[in-house]
């Protein structure tokens, strides 16, 4: 990181009006010579694809996720990002087992009552 590039990493973006602002600082770093330059398009799994640059001066890589809905984006250092995104697939896979399991318990549930009223 340094003041070529950026000085402060995003982990979100609240607001679209506060990617705006961010988005007009990129667009700027990048027409700025010796600032940020485009890398290329970066995926990882199932994950949003982000967006990379790298810095001229500092040789920082960044990624940008877009929001885009309820996907807050983010603008972070490739390392911070990985880390960020493989966070944001376990919670997910959490989300998934936590919902499977309560709809097993819903349905084994229903099964015993329509047991119970069948057999009393």
């Amino acid at each position: 990181m340094c003041t070529r590039c950026f000085t402060q990493e995003h982990r979100s973006f609240p607001t679209w009006q506060a990617f705006e602002q961010f988005d007009l600082a990129l667009t700027q770093k990048i027409q700025l010579s010796g600032g940020l330059h485009y890398s290329g398009q970066k995926q990882l799994a199932r994950l949003p694809i982000c967006t990379s640059y790298t810095c001229a001066a500092c040789g920082t890589e960044w990624w940008l996720s877009e929001p885009d809905s309820a996907w807050r984006g983010f603008f972070l250092p490739k390392g911070q990002a990985k880390a960020h995104l493989t966070k944001l697939r376990g919670l997910d896979n959490v989300r998934g087992w936590v919902g499977l399991a309560l709809l097993a318990g819903l349905l084994l549930g229903a099964l015993w009552l329509l047991r119970n009223l069948i057999n009393p």
